[in-house]
């Protein structure tokens, strides 16, 4: 029996042209409605998964250690989320998590990876794998100009220096029932995680398509490397979503977390689910 499990690790405000690139506000604002500095509300879900003998989290927020300019910078609603309070809710806590997917390096999905302990940094899942595709691990260790700020050395320095790291090279399945897909338009080596729940399959998305609103395909990230990419990788996703009837995450949303993909007048819509 699969259990999954949402853990609201908090959200953030960024700025909502960013989020959807060259997408006027006109539009994109009829759908995520802006505060008075252009910003809109980002959530950061993360899931907890029972499969057997494994207890996996997928992706880990910003973590609770963020100092006072970057939470002025992008306010948090809960910047001392800590996930052993979270997790206690299911009957778990961070030492009996097996297993972490991180489905890439940015800031706002690895870095409650790891948290402060007695001064120091450490690893939050003390025992856990930590899976990551190999490809994000290089381009996040030497990243571009462009996207350089979206990774911490905080926590890049920690699980590089733990034996915990798995470095995946490519799709497939890294555990059982749990399924990576590969991306790259977002940043190399992105992995959405494609989860065999028995009656249905369910795919987070991760930054794919973070808010139910990029199901349309031209709502791209500014923060994209490679857009054109993106659109591609999106639309292909989606019809095999639709086709299969999963259930998507959407990461970033607080509205609407997770929904079935319908296809209505060439259009992509959530049919949102309890």
């Amino acid at each position: 029996m699969v259990e999954i499990y949402p853990i609201d690790t908090g959200s953030f405000l960024l700025d909502g042209g960013s989020m959807f690139g060259v997408v006027p506000r006109a539009l994109w604002g009829q759908s995520n409605p802006p505060d008075a500095k252009n910003r809109i509300r980002m959530g950061m879900l993360s899931l907890l998964v029972r499969h057997g003998e494994h207890k996996i989290i997928v992706d880990a927020g910003v973590g609770n250690y963020t100092d006072e300019k970057f939470r002025k910078l992008y306010p948090l609603d809960n910047p001392d989320f800590d996930f052993d309070e979270a997790l206690s809710a299911m009957g778990e806590h961070t030492g009996s998590i097996t297993d972490v997917v991180l489905t890439h390096l940015h800031f706002d999905h690895a870095g409650g990876i790891v948290r402060r302990r007695e001064g120091r940094m450490g690893l939050t899942f003390e025992r856990a794998r930590i899976w990551v595709q190999r490809a994000q691990w290089q381009w996040a260790k030497e990243p571009s100009a462009r996207d350089r700020a979206s990774y911490f050395k905080t926590y890049m320095d920690v699980v590089g220096g733990s034996e915990q790291l798995r470095l995946v090279d490519g799709p497939g399945e890294i555990l059982p029932g749990v399924e990576v897909l590969c991306f790259n338009g977002h940043t190399p080596g992105m992995q959405g995680v494609l989860i065999d729940a028995g009656e249905e399959k369910c795919f987070f998305a991760g930054d794919l398509i973070p808010l139910a609103s990029h199901l349309r395909v031209p709502y791209i990230m500014a923060f994209d490397t490679n857009p054109l990419v993106t659109a591609e990788e999106k639309e292909g996703i989606l019809e095999r979503a639709c086709a299969e009837h999963w259930l998507v995450y959407f990461q970033h949303d607080t509205e609407c977390t997770k929904a079935h993909i319908v296809r209505e007048n060439d259009r992509y819509i959530p049919a949102p689910v309890e």
